[in-house]
C-alpha cells in the first residue's frame, strides 16, 4: 500500500530542491497550498490527476513520486490508458487493486477489475467493495448466497442494495445456521422485513433467533412478541428482549404474570419495570410472604417503598423479641 507519509516526504524534499514554496507550488498545480501541506504532513495523497502534472514538474516518474511502490506500475498503466497490456504482463490480487483503488476515480477501478476479472467469492470481494457498483455486487451476492457462502457478507453489506439483503432475510426463516449468519446484517435490512421476520420468527418456533434482531424491529412488533412470549411462559425469552418494550407493556405483563403464580421468573425484568410497577410487584409479594421475590426486588425500590415494607417487620421483631434472637 502507498505509504502516505513517505510520499510525503518525498515531496516535500522534491519541492524543496526546486526551491518553491508550498503556495507556488500550489499555484502551478491549480490547488490550496492546504493540500499541498496535507500531502507532505502524510494525511492525505496527491489526486491521481495530479499525478503526472506533479511528476512533470519534478522531472522524474510518477513511479519515482511514489516511492517505486508495487502498485505504482499498476497506477502508471492507468493514469496511460494501457490497462489491458499491463494486467497481460503482471499478474495482480485483489489486495493490489484495493490498495490502489483510493486514488483512482471509479470508472478506473472497474476497468480495472472488469480486465483483471471479478473475484467470485465474497471474502475475496470485502477489500474491493467500497470502490464497486452495486450493479456488479447485487448479482455477486445473490449467486454467493444461494450456493451457501456467506463468508464476507457483512463486509460487504454497507454496498449491496438494500433489496437483495432483504430477500436474503426472508429466505433465511427455518434455517437455523443462515439466520445467525444473517444477525449481524440487521442494520442493513428495511425496518419492515425485520419486522415481518421477527414475528415469522416467534411464531414458528424460533424465539431465541429474535433476541439479536431486536435493537433493530419496531416497538409495536416488540411489544407484540413480548406479549407472545408471556402468553407462553416464556420468561428467559422475555428477558432477552425487555429493553426495546415499551415500558408500559412491561408493567402490565409482569402484574398479570405474577398474580398467575410466576415471581421469581420475572425478578430479572425488573430494572425495565417503571417505578410504580415495581412498588405493586412489592406489595403483591409481602402481602403473599414472598420475601424471596421481595428480596430480588429490593435493589430496584425506592427508599419510600422499602421503608414502607420494612416497617411491620421491624414491629413484629420488636413484639416477638424471642422469636427475633432464634431467627438469628
Amino acid at each position: 500500500m502507498f505509504d502516505m507519509r513517505r510520499v510525503g516526504q518525498t515531496i516535500n524534499e522534491m519541492r524543496k530542491k526546486a526551491d518553491m514554496t508550498q503556495m507556488e507550488l500550489a499555484d502551478r498545480l491549480g490547488i490550496s497550498y492546504q493540500a499541498v501541506s496535507n500531502w507532505e504532513r502524510g494525511t492525505s495523497m496527491p489526486d491521481i490527476s495530479k499525478l503526472p502534472e506533479l511528476a512533470e514538474l519534478f522531472g522524474v516518474s510518477v513511479d519515482a513520486l511514489l516511492g517505486n511502490d508495487p502498485s505504482s506500475g499498476l497506477l502508471q498503466s492507468v493514469l496511460e490508458n494501457k490497462v489491458e497490456t499491463y494486467l497481460s504482463a503482471h499478474e495482480i490480487g485483489v489486495e493490489e487493486v484495493a490498495e490502489l483503488a483510493p486514488i483512482l476515480k471509479p470508472a478506473q477501478t472497474q476497468e480495472v477489475v472488469d480486465r483483471m476479472g471479478v473475484p467470485q467469492r465474497l471474502s475475496d470481494l470485502v477489500p474491493l467493495a467500497p470502490f464497486l457498483g452495486r450493479e456488479i455486487l447485487d448479482p455477486l451476492v445473490e449467486q454467493a448466497a444461494a450456493e451457501g457462502d456467506y463468508d464476507g457478507l457483512v463486509g460487504i453489506a454497507p454496498f449491496v442494495s438494500r433489496s437483495v439483503l432483504d430477500r436474503l432475510a426472508e429466505s433465511a426463516v427455518g434455517q437455523t445456521e443462515r439466520l445467525r449468519q444473517l444477525h449481524a446484517l440487521a442494520p442493513f435490512i428495511s425496518r419492515g422485513v425485520l419486522d415481518g421476520l421477527a414475528i415469522r420468527l416467534m411464531e414458528t418456533g424460533y424465539p431465541k433467533d429474535v433476541i439479536p434482531l431486536a435493537p433493530f424491529v419496531s416497538r409495536p412488533v416488540m411489544d407484540q412478541l413480548a406479549e407472545s412470549a408471556a402468553e407462553r411462559a416464556s420468561f428467559v425469552h422475555l428477558e432477552g428482549i425487555a429493553p426495546f418494550v415499551s415500558r408500559e407493556v412491561l408493567d402490565r405483563l409482569a402484574l398479570d404474570s405474577v398474580r398467575k403464580g410466576y415471581r421469581q421468573e420475572l425478578v430479572a425484568l425488573a430494572p425495565f419495570l417503571s417505578r410504580e410497577a415495581l412498588d405493586q410487584l412489592a406489595e403483591l409479594a409481602m402481602a403473599n410472604g414472598d420475601y424471596v421475590h421481595l428480596a430480588g426486588l429490593a435493589p430496584f425500590l425506592s427508599q419510600r417503598t422499602l421503608a414502607e415494607l420494612a416497617a411491620p417487620l421491624t414491629l413484629r421483631s420488636q413484639a416477638y423479641p424471642i422469636f427475633n434472637q432464634a431467627s438469628k
